[in-house]
């Protein structure tokens, strides 16, 4: 196999550059949203249970305390839609991770054959992944 040469534009070193810095804080960020999403479960739990909290919408259900206005079926669904909204975000967010990993990667794989040049930054992906 030959083995060609890798010259990269200036246009295309500022994309990798810039690639590299998102890559790069997206744990961070990536984390923060995690422990937002956590947070607001568990306020929902403690000031909302009718929202996500299956057991207590069925204990209500069974006290009668519910208004008769609001049906039984909705009120039995509603935590049910919730917790599958959380788990929808929280496997999107696993995704994310799971893509910029790859980027990073991908950067540090970039980096490598254009080292020759002399062009890019090193300090971007230390971490090896």
């Amino acid at each position: 196999m030959k083995k060609e040469n890798v010259n990269l534009t200036a246009q295309e070193k500022m994309f990798v550059e810039k690639r590299a810095k998102l890559a790069q804080s997206w744990p961070i960020v990536g984390s923060m949203i995690f422990i937002v999403i956590l947070v607001f479960a568990g306020w929902l739990w403690l000031s909302n249970p009718y929202l996500i909290n299956p057991w207590a919408v069925f204990a209500e259900i069974n006290s009668g305390s519910i208004p008769h206005s609001t049906l039984t079926l909705m009120a039995a669904i509603l935590p049910v839609v919730m917790i599958t909204c959380l788990f929808i975000l929280i496997i999107g967010l696993v995704f994310s991770f799971v893509a910029f990993s790859n980027e990073r990667k991908h950067i540090a794989i970039i980096r490598r054959l254009n080292a020759h040049q002399g062009g890019l930054k090193e300090g971007m992906t230390e971490k090896k992944v």
